[in-house]
Parts: C-alpha cells; sequence; structure tokens
C-alpha cells in the first residue's frame, strides 16, 4: 500500500517547506485568522500559509493589504495568543484579486454577421476617413475582420 509523502516527514519539515499538513490544518488557520482579525478584515484577507515563523496571506484589493500593513503589530500579538501562531514572526502579504484567484475563462463570444446596411455603413465613413489607419480599420471591419 502507498503511504502519502507527508507520512515520510516530520510536521516541522512539512511547515518549513511551506506545505499545510492537512485541511484540518488549514481550516485551523482560517478560523484562527479570523478570530484574531475580526470583521471587515477576515472577510477580505484570507491565510493562505504558514512556514518559518511567517503567515503568508492574500489579500483581495491593496486598499485590504494596506489595512493590513497599518496594523501588524496588533494582529501578531492576538494571533500568539493561539497556540499554532505561538512562534510567529511577521506577515507577508500578497494581492491577488477573487477574480484573478481562481477565474475560469468566459468562452469566447460567436462573431456576429455584419448585415449588408452595416457593411455599407462601415465603407462609407472610411471614405470619408482622414486617418489612413482608421480607414484601413474600418475597412477591414467591414469585410468581417479578414485581410
Amino acid at each position: 500500500m502507498a503511504k502519502k509523502l507527508a507520512s515520510y516527514l516530520s510536521d516541522a519539515a512539512l511547515r518549513r517547506l511551506g506545505i499545510a499538513l492537512d485541511r484540518e490544518h488549514q481550516q485551523t488557520l482560517e478560523r484562527v485568522w479570523s478570530e484574531a482579525a475580526g470583521q471587515p478584515l477576515a472577510a477580505h484577507v484570507q491565510p493562505l500559509r504558514y512556514t518559518d515563523g511567517c503567515l503568508v496571506l492574500r489579500a483581495e484589493s491593496p486598499v485590504w493589504a494596506s489595512k493590513l500593513r497599518h496594523q501588524p503589530q496588533r494582529l501578531i500579538s492576538a494571533l500568539r495568543r493561539h497556540a499554532i501562531f505561538h512562534e510567529l514572526i511577521g506577515l507577508q502579504v500578497r494581492v491577488v484579486p477573487p477574480e484573478h484567484a481562481a477565474a475560469p475563462r468566459r468562452p469566447e463570444r460567436d462573431a456576429r454577421k455584419l448585415s449588408p446596411q452595416t457593411r455599407a455603413l462601415l465603407d462609407s465613413v472610411a471614405e470619408h476617413t482622414p486617418d489612413e489607419a482608421l480607414r484601413d480599420a474600418l475597412r477591414r471591419l467591414g469585410r468581417g475582420g479578414k485581410g
């Protein structure tokens, strides 16, 4: 029977590598962070990992990262009251907006065909446009973007 890699390494070694021991450990990090940080900060900043005395946090915007950076000592003191963060010496903040963290890509939209009237209008506007690059772009658009 195969064993997990984590079964060969000590808890301290796993922490040094920045590997959360398990889902329960991550949930404990999140619960303690939420209690120590309070609302609304905990709703906008989440712990990623805790290793070598440093808690790495993900803020959903620069504003929340800034709020966190203005109160590190208060947060470190509050976190140290919990056994899991007894050796905490610092916080590191990364800004990763939720829409960029794991946002699924939107499917490409199907290109719609231009009506003959729209094509004629684009050609007419292109004829009277003095800017050569814009004129060419309007003509390409009228042809459906080809060429």
